[in-house]
């Protein structure tokens, strides 16, 4: 991508164009509702204390692990810059209350001791001067904010600003800093930083050289950021993954392609074209999509990557409806995504059809079938990706906004989630997903720890998924566990079976199932599960236990801490096969042939 610098460098290079209806009032006046929504909150934080970010939570992360003590403070100031500076692009400040309520944010931003999370920083530096996601999103936010807002920002103000985003950002990646390692591409943090940097410097950068050096650099780390994706396109970092840092890239690609007029277009690459469909291909539902790894249960396709994408590839599937929930529209700490949108989203289109299908992805080993309402994902591979979860061999069920086994998604971030101890918590581990335990052993993590023999099948209104997952539990007496699934998607149906083969003695299994929806034991060798009526040979002793997780987000205005089901079928030593029958609780249980043997 490096031999783009000089086209976006060229005489027809230009700033100017970059949100130009943001300027206008009347941009903002067909979503006025929404509009009532943010300055509401514009108003309550102009009168309130910004939220301190004192020592005593800086060093909470350093001290005990834990992080969203300090983050919630931290994005509640820059969801104050979002809706400040919407309310006034808005016309909403007639007053001026608001603007002055902005130049002190801006001003309490600039003092603040580091732009980057404690996660992400040394407190042994005496200048934690850090790159990480957010030091890099906040020049962004700084640097667009000058550009929208231009002379209405005090120049003293504004000065300020500028002064911070060359010594934290700009001067900081031309010299000496810490995290160089996310230049290489290789996952979400490339392309956050990378764009987000990018953009700051074609905002505030008036030295050529300089200006030059640096988006050779951010090119490079997008191109490796694509390079990053298997073929197939799969964020194996998860969907909401996927909307970060695909997010990114749209939103510096769309500005490159403003800033010059569409004389560079980073979305005509045959990689961005298939890493774009992802969402898309994943989705269970309107509402729900496969939450593997640190994945969410929930994803909009009205979201700022998806409405970016959208302007610029319209076959990514779009539904500017969903930017029309109540949460929506609340303030973003990220206010470059929410303007955009909101400016570009019209909740008055109508929703693009999902289609049915079966969707296989072969290098991840990956396949989501949808017959709407009924969808069914599953997923073979390893235990070594980013944000990885032991989950070979795990699955869901759906049936429109209603569950049954569900991947749990991802916990609250702390320093264990990251550290040592990331599998011992229950989303991370085998022990919290859809997954067998063989003689009282979990999954374990690593790329080595995978699945082999994976086979995929779609034939006469039957699609087959299989694959041996012996191989993630590094077990030497287990010789292979071939774990395949027959699904019916008209019938809303699916069978699983398990075949043990062991080396030596054999082993007792726990079947394990997993998800937040209502479980229990019906009777003999019947369950519920959510939505769905499970069958199973009678014999076998089966349980229904809770856990409790705490979702990632909670302290952010996320979920409270969430119940967890699970039911245990315990196979006995020396069972060879374990089948169980799943169907929704409406289809006639007479379509059930589940057995054991």
């Amino acid at each position: 991508m490096n031999g783009y610098v000089s086209q976006i460098l060229g005489p027809g290079g230009s700033a100017a164009r970059i949100l130009s209806e943001a300027r206008s009032p009347a941009s903002f006046a067909r979503r006025g509702d929404v509009v009532d929504v943010i300055e509401a909150y514009a108003r309550k934080a102009a009168v309130e204390p910004i939220p301190p970010l004192p020592w005593s939570l800086v060093r909470l992360f350093a001290d005990a692990g834990n992080r969203t003590r300090f983050e919630k403070p931290y994005f509640e100031r820059r969801k104050a810059l979002t809706a400040l500076e919407v309310a006034i692009l808005a016309g909403r400040d007639a007053d001026g209350s608001l603007m002055a309520a902005l130049h002190d944010l801006l001003w309490a931003i600039c003092d603040e001791y580091s732009w980057a999370l404690p996660a992400h920083f040394s407190l042994k530096r005496p200048v934690p001067i850090t790159l990480d996601l957010f030091a890099s999103e906040t020049g962004l936010y700084l640097a667009e904010a000058l550009h929208l807002l231009g002379d209405r920002i005090d120049p003293r103000v504004a000065d300020r600003c500028r002064a911070e985003l060359r010594r934290r950002i700009f001067d900081s990646f031309l010299g000496d800093y810490p995290n160089e390692w996310w230049e290489l591409g290789t996952n979400n943090w490339g392309a956050v930083c990378a764009g987000s940097i990018g953009i700051a410097f074609l905002y505030e950068e008036k030295d050529p050289a300089r200006l030059s050096a640096a988006l050779e650099r951010v090119l490079a780390t997008m191109d490796g950021f694509l390079n990053s994706f298997p073929s197939d396109g799969t964020c194996l970092e998860s969907v909401g993954y996927w909307e970060y840092g695909v997010g990114f890239f749209a939103l510096f690609a769309d500005f490159v392609h403003q800033y010059t007029n569409g004389a560079v277009d980073l979305f005509d690459d045959p990689r961005a074209r298939v890493i774009a469909r992802f969402p898309q291909t994943v989705a269970l539902s309107a509402t729900r999509t496969v939450s593997f790894a640190d994945g969410p249960r929930f994803f909009s396709s009205g979201s700022a990557a998806t409405t970016i994408l959208h302007r610029h590839l319209p076959d990514i599937r779009l539904c500017p409806a969903d930017f029309g929930r109540p949460s929506a529209t609340m303030p973003s700490a990220k206010p470059s995504m929410w303007l955009r949108t909101f400016l570009w989203n019209d909740p008055a289109r109508p929703a693009d059809p999902l289609p049915d299908g079966a969707f296989f992805l072969p290098d991840a080993q990956w396949l989501v079938i949808r017959h709407a309402p009924f969808a069914f994902g599953a997923l073979f591979g390893d235990n070594g990706s980013h944000h990885n979860h032991n989950d070979v061999g795990s699955f869901l069920l759906v049936d429109g906004d209603e569950e049954g086994p569900m991947d749990l998604g991802s916990g609250e971030y702390t320093k264990d989630y990251f550290g040592s101890g990331r599998y011992a918590i229950l989303c991370n581990g085998s022990q919290g997903h859809s997954v067998p335990i063989v003689g009282g052993q979990f999954q374990q993590a690593g790329k080595n720890f995978r699945a082999k023999d994976v086979s995929f099948e779609a034939r006469g209104g039957k699609v087959s998924f299989s694959g041996d997952i012996a191989g993630a539990y590094g077990l030497e007496g287990l010789a292979s566990l071939r774990r395949a699934f027959e699904v019916v998607p008209d019938e809303g149906r699916m069978s699983l079976t398990d075949t043990f083969a062991f080396a030596g003695a054999p082993m007792s299994v726990t079947e394990r199932f997993v998800g937040y929806a209502d479980a229990e034991v019906i009777g003999p060798g019947e369950a519920r599960f959510g939505v769905f009526l499970l069958r199973f040979d009678p014999s076998l002793k089966a349980v229904v236990h809770t856990e409790t997780m705490s979702p990632h987000g909670r302290m952010q205005g996320g979920d409270d801490m969430k119940q967890v089901m699970m039911l245990d079928i315990e196979v006995p030593a020396g069972l060879r096969e374990f089948t169980m029958g799943f169907v929704r609780c409406g289809k006639a249980r007479r379509r059930l042939n589940a057995k054991s043997r």
